[in-house]
């Protein structure tokens, strides 16, 4: 007889998303997918759940009412010595150079421009790095 290791939890993500149409959308994709998603708006919102080893990743938008997303993950990259911190995934409007750049030297996994990622994509794609076992990598 086979034990069985009985229902395996959801994975959990964290979006930062402060625009409440796109929380929603992808927000919504997310769940769809089977993954367990909190919201928050703000980059000391993000701050302070992002440190929380519960999340398997993180999606942080660029444009924050009190931060950029950038800073964001130059803060949790800051104290990665000391702090789990999930792999993190940049949302952006601004697909220029300066962003992808920066965003991937602070040890972002990948930038998703919002344009190019339907909230389908976005959820499949998470899934895709969960699965891989993806780690936040600060450099």
């Amino acid at each position: 007889m086979e034990l069985s290791a009985g229902p395996q939890p959801r994975p959990q993500v964290l979006l930062v998303e402060d625009f409440p149409p796109d929380a929603e959308l992808y927000g919504r994709a997310l769940e769809q997918a089977g993954i367990e998603v909190t919201t928050v708006t703000t980059g000391a919102q993000a701050l302070e759940l992002g440190r929380d080893p519960r999340f398997s990743l993180l999606l942080v938008d660029i444009g924050l009412p009190d931060m950029s997303g950038l800073d964001v993950l130059r803060l949790l990259a800051g104290e990665t010595r000391r702090t789990p911190v999930p792999v993190a995934i940049v949302l952006t409007g601004d697909d220029s150079d300066r962003v992808i750049t920066g965003a991937l030297k602070l040890g972002a996994a990948a930038v998703l421009t919002k344009v190019k990622t339907s909230p389908a994509l976005l959820a499949e794609r998470v899934l895709g790095w969960i699965a891989e076992g993806a780690a936040f990598r600060a450099v």
